[in-house]
């Protein structure tokens, strides 16, 4: 029977060497790249724009000698062609991922050439892998994704050194150069290491099929590539020393420990390998079908869910081979599983090696899925050959995988929109911010009762404080932090009372200041401006009894009126000023306030009105009904006063001591005033 030209057609174009390059490619433009352009920096992504707003690469190396000083060679090379630009680094963190993840395809497709299918899918889940959802926080993972790509790239040229033998002392020389410096940028893989002989049985598998002296030159092919993982173990454990009186973050449990109770510290080991192998091979697929998730209204839902399809679709395409039966023969087979099965296992438990001794796990913290890094490659591989080994045609086979990417892809899709929202939000903070608070005095500390929003740390808030506000600082007295009393009362934060010192230190940084010389911002985003809380708040609604309580010690006075240096600007980090709404008009008036510029207050009312702008809460209107008063119209501040009252409920109290302030003023004015003073009076029943 004669194949009809469209199959002939699709199974050539099926053959070209490109095809699942671009496939994979396209894969992760569609799950992370089509709004790249909408992402900045998260958590500690402002750790590393603070680094390199100070201008010094020694100052990396003070900070990152804590733990890591080799890993810093990342932002050494890498910031001065990318800058504080977050688009840019997106794209070059999700170059990395591409990099890494098609080194590694190439060299498995070259260790089993008869298995294109099973290579082709497993890489294609690492690529959107659910087990990791923090892919935009692009400038902190930069350093895994090169590991990473060293550690493929030491692979791929192992495989040329065993091909090309007259280059074989130096192809083997570059390739244990470069998984040393994988190591060395973090120790996230270095487990992957000990899957080298066993890559190594495989590649000489053909060329030595007796077992024992195979065996002889893994070994002494292996050997090359022990020096440098010996190299970095002496390293890591042996010869670096944290800073003296700082304990080690990543320190591996130690012998001491062990012998205190060695069957104890064996059993929690393996329960923490246990619950974190399960979860990687089964439960992280939970992650792709929150059913909180599924809302039919959003756009970014059924974006993700079409995309996932078409992309599963296409993939199941690019990767159907010319027959619907399973590839190579028996003995073909039976090989292919062994191997995975394996080389899988030993990945799932070596690449969670540098997680688990360190007492840590994936499924235990915020952000601790970074953990899933390591042993991703070891649980896609077993999943895979779980679902190869069904015994069903091929085609079930790619409807299961192809569920599984495009749930992978719709979660990832609907991950990064959230980090989108999120970035949305921050900009729109700093910038309202920034409009309220042109200056700071120097150690002014932020107090909070919690985050101003979602994933971050208090430390980012401190770190983009200080990128935006302190062109010229010093690490060790840096002029600005913020501190969340959430976390810190008791502790950084002694007592909302003034006068207590107050310090943070973080490594070589480190910031003194005092309860009172802060201020207290509060933030309710999507629902409120950014307001700088005073201790006339008092009364205000939509605020948390501890948030009263923190408004006490605001200090007002360390706002300075206008920037002094150029430098000074969100812009740099977040873009444009954006276009003034409400929140620009209010901080503006709200700074005037505090200044007593009055008539400021007059021209910024004026403006906001023709504009048609209008505040969600009635506080923001405070600022303007003193402005008018102070300034002579109190019919507006009546006006502004009722429908202060109207749109926020609970405003009677916090407005009439904002009126029992203004009773000498009125008396000063006249009897229009005193008159309109008593109507407020009596309508908002004040004591």
């Amino acid at each position: 029977m004669t194949t009809p030209a469209w199959k002939t057609s699709l199974l050539s174009w099926q053959r070209k060497p490109w095809i699942f390059p671009l496939l994979m490619g396209l894969v992760l433009i569609l799950a992370y790249g089509l709004q790249v352009r909408s992402l900045g920096f998260y958590w500690d992504d402002w750790e590393d724009i603070f680094l390199y707003r100070l201008g010094s690469p020694v100052e990396f190396l003070r900070y990152f000698i804590y733990d890591r000083p080799t890993t810093i060679w990342v932002y050494l090379v890498f910031f001065p062609l990318l800058g504080d630009d977050p688009v840019k680094w997106q794209v070059f963190n999700l170059s990395l991922r591409y990099l890494s993840l098609l080194g590694l395809w190439w060299f498995f497709i070259r260790l089993w050439p008869k298995r294109k299918f099973e290579p082709g899918w497993l890489f294609l889940l690492l690529a959107v892998f659910p087990g990791f959802f923090q892919q935009t926080i692009s400038v902190t993972y930069s350093r895994h994704f090169a590991a990473l790509t060293l550690y493929s790239a030491s692979l791929v040229i192992m495989f040329f050194s065993l091909q090309y033998r007259r280059w074989y002392a130096f192809l083997t020389v570059l390739a244990a150069l470069l998984s040393f410096a994988q190591m060395m940028t973090i120790e996230y893989f270095f487990g992957l290491e000990i899957l080298r002989p066993l890559f190594l049985w495989v590649m000489l598998r053909e060329q030595i099929p007796n077992q024992s002296l195979r065996f002889r030159e893994v070994i002494r092919k292996w050997l090359p590539y022990v020096i440098p993982l010996i190299g970095f173990l002496y390293w890591r454990f042996v010869f670096f020393k944290p800073v003296p009186g700082v304990d080690d973050p990543n320190g591996i449990i130690n012998f001491t420990q062990f012998m205190k109770d060695p069957f104890e510290l064996v059993v929690h080991l393996l329960q923490n390998i246990l619950q974190d192998s399960v979860y990687l091979l089964i439960f992280i697929w939970t992650n792709t079908i929150d059913t909180n998730q599924i809302d039919l209204a959003s756009k970014a839902v059924w974006f993700g869910w079409v995309i996932g399809g078409i992309s599963a679709l296409s993939a199941g395409l690019a990767l159907k081979n010319d027959s619907d039966t399973d590839q190579g023969d028996d003995i073909d087979r039976r090989q292919f599983i062994g191997d995975w099965l394996v080389i899988g296992g030993v990945a799932l438990l070596a690449g969670g090696l540098p997680v688990w001794i360190t007492d840590r796990q994936i499924i235990v913290g915020l952000w601790s899925d970074r953990f899933a890094l390591g042993p991703m490659l070891g649980a896609g591989m077993i999943l895979v050959l779980i679902i190869s080994l069904f015994g069903y045609r091929q085609f079930q086979k790619s409807v299961l995988l192809g569920v599984l990417v495009a749930l992978a892809i719709s979660a990832q899709i609907r991950t990064v929109n959230r980090y989108r929202l999120n970035w949305e939000i921050q900009r729109d903070y700093y910038w309202q911010f920034y409009w309220r608070v042109p200056a700071m005095k120097p150690g002014t500390a932020l107090f909070g009762t919690k985050m101003p929003f979602g994933l971050i740390a208090d430390y980012s808030v401190s770190y983009a404080m200080n990128a935006i506000y302190a062109p010229d600082m010093n690490v060790e007295d840096v002029p600005y932090w913020f501190f969340s009393s959430m976390r810190s009362y008791g502790n950084k934060i002694p007592d909302f009372i003034p006068g207590l010192p107050v310090k943070d230190t973080i490594r070589n940084i480190k910031f003194e200041g005092s309860t009172s010389n802060g201020i207290v911002p509060h933030y309710k985003a999507g629902q409120a401006c950014v307001r700088i809380l005073r201790p006339e708040d008092e009364f205000s609604p939509l605020l948390s009894s501890s948030e009263i309580k923190l408004a006490q010690i605001s200090n007002l006075s360390q706002i300075l009126p206008e920037r002094f240096d150029p430098r000074v600007s969100p812009a740099s980090i977040f873009g444009p000023e954006p276009e003034h709404g409400w929140c620009y008009f209010y901080e503006k008036a709200d700074l005037a306030r505090q200044y007593g510029d009055w008539q400021a207050i007059i021209d910024l009312g004026k403006q906001a009105a023709e504009n048609g702008l209008n505040p969600a809460v009635g506080m923001e209107y405070q600022p303007f009904i003193e402005g008018y008063a102070r300034g002579g119209n109190w019919e507006e501040a009546y006006r502004l006063t009722v429908k202060a009252n109207e749109l926020t409920e609970n405003m009677e109290k916090t407005l009439c001591a904002d009126w029992q302030r203004l009773k000498s003023k009125a008396e000063q004015s006249g009897a229009e005033a005193l008159r309109i003073y008593q109507i407020v009076q009596s309508e908002l029943t004040c004591q």
